[in-house]
């Protein structure tokens, strides 16, 4: 099976009352995403919860994780993340919904069912899994975890609540005639992946698909912490973008798996063009996989022994799933910057140099590298991924003329020399080695002796 981009755009997601059809923005795309009609969506455990109230000092509800490559459960207060009966608390997550049924044909999505609030039972000692509740705590629990960990070292960015939207049954429509002129529609729904949508500051983990799971897939997407914690990276990346002014206009999904691409969505051979926003997406799926590695432990932030994930997205880790080297090296540079569609024959085993989530990858591994030259500290780290993206925008808009390949080179340039300054490294002969082992196709100038 082959990872393809699906270029269908949706509003995603309706998620409240009112007009029953909205017409698509064009350019909200989703990443990754498999089409199936095998989708194992999640019930809830419990639809008729009683009044009683939570407890307000202590509300504990058991996590059912996948932590260092076993199951795990742990147990949590929910306390801060309660409000009534429902999950939210207002700075951080906003709601944390269910139940939404929509409907796409071409470029319309007509809402079947709208969203409701997760309601928490106060009479349930446990949500087992596979359960609606327990993807809901699972996700809420790491998302407020990252958040807290975010601001202890970050304290003056203003950070909009997320919607955290579980669930959800997306179906794509196709209307069509038979040889006896009668209307055929063909449905599938939209699986496998988990994504931020940064038009509504949402977070929605998909159901999972009978033909993925046990193939390129063997853990649900929200029993893994480093997940939940990433996509709320997404937001923070949006944060301090849009507060710059800029949109960043593509939602994230970035944890798929291997999915057979349609014939009606294959591409010229030649029809790729590389932009600087796709620049700025890779950079945008890095400081993600960063913004978990910094802000969870080490066992919380580990991917061993999940499929199509370990390796490839481990930050530590100098290699891709294939072998290949983490390195923004010519073969890399001159494959993300080709006009040649290679992604056709890219899987998990093979990852393409083309996917913004595998530069992303390369980029989370070569700026840990570089930092950890000059400090173990993670908080230290965090305050310069964040000052660096900062800056993207001032790049975009004063290296507008320039070529995608130039802008990376200059922003990648700006980061090594912040990385210098925070730690106040001059560019001598010692120092310009390591960086070329790092980076080694950077022009970078300070090192040019």
């Amino acid at each position: 099976m082959n990872l393809f981009i699906l270029t269908l755009s949706i509003t995603l997601f309706i998620t409240a009352c009112g007009k029953q059809e909205r017409i698509i923005p064009a350019q909200e795309r989703i990443y990754k995403t498999t089409y199936s009609n095998s989708p194992l969506f999640l019930e809830l455990q419990n639809s008729n919860c009683s009044q009683k109230i939570f407890q307000a000092t202590e509300i504990l509800f058991d996590l059912h994780l996948f932590l260092q490559g076993t199951e795990a459960t742990q147990v949590e207060n929910f306390a801060e993340l309660v409000s009534g009966l429902n999950l939210k608390n207002g700075n951080v997550i906003s709601r944390t919904l269910h139940g939404e049924k929509v409907e796409t044909f071409e470029n319309r999505a007509f809402l079947r069912e709208a969203a409701r609030e997760l309601r928490l039972c106060p009479d349930e000692s446990e949500y087992y899994p596979e359960t609606i509740e327990s993807a809901a705590l699972n996700a809420a629990f790491y998302i407020n975890k990252t958040f807290k960990n975010f601001t202890s070292v970050i304290n003056d960015l203003k950070i909009s609540p997320i919607t955290l939207n579980i669930s959800p049954e997306i179906q794509r429509s196709f209307l069509s005639f038979d040889h006896f002129g009668e209307t055929v529609k063909q449905s599938s729904y939209m699986t496998d992946n988990a994504f931020y949508m940064p038009s509504n500051h949402s977070i929605t983990f998909l159901p999972h698909s009978q033909g993925v799971m046990g193939s390129s897939l063997n853990v649900n997407f929200w029993e893994i912490p480093m997940v939940a914690s990433h996509e709320y990276g997404h937001h923070l990346f949006e944060m301090i973008y849009q507060s710059n002014g800029n949109n960043v206009s593509n939602s994230h999904g970035c944890f798929n798996t291997d999915a057979t691409k349609p014939k009606s969505t294959r591409k010229s051979i030649e029809a790729r063009v590389v932009k600087v926003q796709d620049v700025v997406n890779a950079y945008n799926e890095g400081f993600a996989d960063l913004i978990s590695y910094y802000t969870l432990s080490p066992r919380e932030r580990e991917v061993t022994g999940i499929k199509c994930l370990q390796v490839t997205r481990d930050v530590t880790s100098p290699i891709l799933k294939n072998g290949k080297p983490k390195n923004f090296n010519e073969e890399v540079l001159d494959s993300f910057f080709s006009r040649f569609d290679t992604t056709t024959f890219s899987s998990c085993d093979y990852p393409s140099f083309q996917e913004v989530h595998v530069m992303g990858a390369i980029f989370a591994h070569n700026a840990e590298t570089l930092m950890s030259e000059f400090t173990d500290s993670n908080k230290e780290k965090l305050k310069i991924i964040v000052k660096w993206t900062r800056t993207l925008k001032e790049e975009v808009l004063s290296h507008s003329n320039a070529s995608p390949r130039e802008f990376l080179n200059k922003t990648l340039s700006r980061f090594v020399r912040l990385t210098l300054e925070t730690f106040s490294k001059e560019a001598d002969r010692k120092t310009c080695k390591k960086i070329n082992r790092i980076y080694p196709e950077l022009n970078f100038e300070e090192c040019n002796f």
